[in-house]
């Protein structure tokens, strides 16, 4: 089927994407947009199955990718540094949900590569650039009625504890837009059919290339669509004020640009310049300028999506840098407070959990750094080996892999948008005609075959796991919650102000880490001790709790306890000082404001107006301020000596504990450690089963099965006991050779000179007549040839544009090889 052919019958072969992204508004009203790529997915595999899948290079990076995420199942539960402890079920629902969109991308993916034959390429890109239209248009529609929302089918029917989950209503609730207020005034962001808009920005900034590149093609009424909905799109593109979108649209564009013009297609390159130039133009006298910098402005995530991505990195490295945590986990209190939390009056004082806010954040926090550094190599390898071609639809592809780059630090794409872009990733390989393919079966064998050497290193791995954590100190966590009193040591002149933040500062300060030194018999003093003290507090309240670690359990609770005690000792001591200093000062106040009542009192009694004074105008009136002076004297006097009086009377309170000393002894370590060395003892163990079967897997009598390429062993050639080929079998070979004519050649594997010598024997008995402008060839190796240069054979062969249609073998054996050495000098 070539690209200019795109059959529009809904059964027709790849009718599984058609129906996933062409039924996009039904989906979206049904509440099924989401789960409809899963369900794409069912008919996609049973198609998959039915034929031999193949691959490209470098998918084995992406296998090792979706094996490794699978080892985050065991430290789902593992708190992390820096977030709130605790454990979830939840946390394997989301687990899932995540690990089933790789899935789903993977298939697609294997879908677009392995359907060249009955799904075109173009496609397959307007069906993507049918999905940028519905998203245009959602965009446009929560531009025009931003409040528009109503309970999708789904959500009517599912039961109300569920329908009603967060979650399950991001998933099914159909909006138009979010309303935001972060520039100072309400702005709707369009989302449809997503629910968020900054999900609506990636899956445009992928879909947007497809849109143009394959809608333009042909003169049909696409192409009107295209000349009508680009300059429409603009609107909501803006309005979603996604600066990474824009940032992604501006690499996309002068990447295209840099490939046109690298290409010699001058007449597209300059009608790309002047549309780039119109629109730059519409932008700045139009008010979406003006929105634009106002969005620039106002950078108001920029501080929380850096701390959210440092965090990340850092709670990974200190925590678990290999296998990472399985999932998310949410921040303890916030960047600025650590007790700050989610309330009525800020419900948006919590941040969004670690491993969120980016795809690259999201794969190091689940997967650890070794995780994403398989995701992105995958990515990026699939690019940079298709950056040679250029045609339409690859440049299309290669435009939306690039957004997907460009975004990857500020957007997650766990939703349709990953499948949009391992379709494109699927393009890239299916236009690449240097594309080396093998079968996945060649690489799901070795390690099948190898199935013991890669338990044992498995076992190995997690053992040396085990023993490192052996050799690490498993230190009792002692926790000690205080209740603090908002004790009047806030009304001091310059005191400290009461925040649970200065509060954990005085409660690691150096005398406390003195006495808890002291206490316990820590060496090191306070350095080592503060190492030992980790200081939370309940999110909205006054509980601080003080976490004091030690391999001995005694001394962890002593060390917890004394640390409170000396805590609220130096806390009432700074009370007390400030009480007294307060009610010094509200002395000396009071005696000042009793010199100016004083003072005041007898300018009244010898100032009364009498007599012709009365009848003047100003002095009754001045004399009525005087009153009123004294009159406001006396009272702050009388507040004042209220206020001293209750400082003489009031017992400084520090605060109490809360509860008594838990002791805990996570079990947290054992998990990173046994699965970090698990998973590494796995990794080698699939690198050590590649290498060596690459040795042990020599083709034998049942080379077709173990090549696994769809090539027929035609004929055989036995070596006799002088070192060369079998006359009948020889001229059977030659005859079976002249079947397949117009034969274009005879390939040997040119590591085995056996090999090679019965290819050049064929080749002289094929002299003469014998048609060789076929695209067909017979490929020659022996029964000890390893099967890894048969397949680079066949793979150089198709890369040539020929048709490998049998196998040729010559039987081989350890006789027939010595005979042979040492007749002819060669080796096999």
């Amino acid at each position: 089927m070539t690209d200019e052919e795109a059959p529009t019958a809904l059964l027709a072969p790849g009718w599984p994407l058609t129906i996933a992204f062409v039924g996009i508004p039904l989906w979206w009203v049904l509440g099924l947009f989401q789960v409809v790529f899963f369900l794409a997915c069912i008919p996609m595999v049973i198609q998959l199955t039915q034929r031999r899948v193949m691959v490209p290079r470098g998918f084995g990076t992406w296998l090792l990718f979706l094996v490794w995420v699978i080892g985050g199942i065991f430290v789902l539960q593992v708190d992390a540094p820096a977030t709130i402890p605790g454990e979830g079920a939840s946390r394997y629902f989301t687990f899932g949900y995540r690990y089933g969109w790789y899935l789903a991308a993977t298939i697609a993916f294997l879908y677009t590569v392995n359907m060249r034959a009955e799904l075109s390429t173009l496609r397959i890109s307007r069906a993507i650039g049918w999905m940028f239209v519905m998203l245009a248009s959602g965009g446009i529609l929560g531009l025009l009625v931003p409040t528009l929302e109503f309970p999708s089918v789904a959500e009517l029917l599912l039961p109300g504890a569920i329908a009603n989950n967060g979650f399950v209503q991001s998933l099914i609730h159909p909006q138009v837009a979010q309303l935001q207020d972060f520039l100072g005034y309400v702005e709707p962001r369009p989302s449809a059919p997503f629910a968020y808009a900054n999900q609506w920005g990636i899956a445009t900034a992928a879909t947007i290339p497809h849109f143009v590149a394959s809608w333009w093609v042909g003169n049909t009424w696409r192409r009107w669509v295209v000349i009508i909905g680009l300059p429409l799109a603009i609107f909501p593109i803006v309005g979603s004020l996604n600066r990474g979108m824009w940032g992604a649209l501006v690499m996309m564009t002068l990447f295209v640009i840099v490939k046109v013009a690298l290409t010699g297609r001058l007449q597209v390159l300059w009608a790309s310049l002047v549309v780039v130039i119109l629109i730059g133009a519409a932008l700045v006298v139009s008010p979406l300028g003006d929105l634009i910098l106002d969005r620039l402005n106002t950078p108001h995530s920029n501080e929380g999506r850096a701390n959210l991505s440092t965090q990340a990195v850092v709670s990974t490295w200190q925590g678990s840098p290999f296998v990472g945590y399985g999932s998310t986990r949410d921040v303890q209190g916030n960047f600025n407070s650590i007790a700050t939390g989610a309330s009525a009056l800020c419900p948006n004082c919590s941040p969004p959990p670690l491993g969120t806010q980016g795809q690259l954040w999201q794969v190091v926090f689940a997967t650890g750094f070794v995780g994403a550094a398989l995701y992105v190599g995958f990515i990026v390898g699939q690019f940079f080996r298709s950056l040679r071609r250029s045609t339409v639809i690859m440049v299309a592809a290669q435009a939306s892999t690039v957004a997907a780059l460009v975004t990857m630090p500020v957007y997650t794409v766990i939703h349709p948008a990953i499948v949009v872009i391992f379709i494109s990733l699927g393009l890239l390989v299916r236009e690449n005609p240097g594309a080396h393919l093998r079968p996945l079966n060649s690489l799901i064998v070795p390690p099948r075959r190898n199935v013991a050497t890669v338990l044992v290193l498995t076992v190995v791995g997690a053992l040396a796991g085990a023993g490192l954590q052996l050799t690490k100190e498993r230190p009792y966590a002692a926790t000690l919650s205080v209740l603090l009193s908002n004790t009047s040591l806030v009304n001091a002149p310059q005191a400290r102000p009461f925040t649970l933040d200065t509060e954990a500062q005085l409660a690691t300060s150096r005398v406390v880490l003195d006495a808890v030194a002291q206490a316990t018999g820590i060496p090191g003093g306070a350095d080592e001790t503060r190492e030992r003290i980790l200081i939370t507090a309940e999110p909205n309240t006054r509980i601080l709790n003080l976490t004091f670690y030690h391999p001995d359990r005694e001394a962890a609770v002593a060390g917890a306890r004394e640390g409170a005690n000396r805590y609220l000792d130096l806390r009432l001591s700074m009370a007390e000082e400030a009480s007294s200093e307060r009610a010094e000062d509200l002395q000396n106040y009071q005696e000042a404001l009793a010199e100016s009542v004083s003072l005041t009192s007898g300018v009244v009694e010898t100032d009364e107006p009498t007599g012709p004074e009365a009848e003047d105008e100003e002095e009754p009136l001045v004399f009525g301020a005087l009153q009123g002076t004294l009159i406001d004297l006396r009272r702050e006097y009388a507040q004042v000596s209220s206020t001293w009086l209750g400082l003489q009377r009031e017992s400084v309170n520090p605060g109490q504990e809360f509860n008594d000393v838990t002791v805990t002894r996570s079990q947290d370590p054992w998990f990173v450690y046994l699965t970090s060395g698990a998973m590494l003892g796995l990794f080698a163990g699939l690198l050590v089963a590649r290498a060596t079967d690459g040795r042990r897997d020599r083709l034998g009598q049942d080379p077709a099965e173990r090549l696994d390429l769809g090539v027929p062993v035609v004929g055989r050639v036995g070596v006799t006991a002088s070192g060369g080929f079998a006359a009948a079998e020889l001229e059977e070979a030659a005859w079976v050779a002249r079947t397949y004519t117009p034969l274009a050649g005879i390939f040997p594997v040119t590591t085995s000179m056996v090999a090679v010598d019965l290819a050049e024997q064929l080749d002289r008995a094929l002299r003469g007549p014998v048609d060789r402008r076929g695209e067909r060839v017979l490929l020659v190796a022996t029964s000890d040839s390893a099967a890894r240069p048969v397949r680079r054979l066949y793979r150089e062969a198709t890369a040539m544009g020929l048709q490998p249609v049998g196998l040729l073998l010559v039987d081989w054996s350890e006789r027939t090889a010595e005979a042979s050495t040492a007749s002819r000098g060669r080796t096999p």
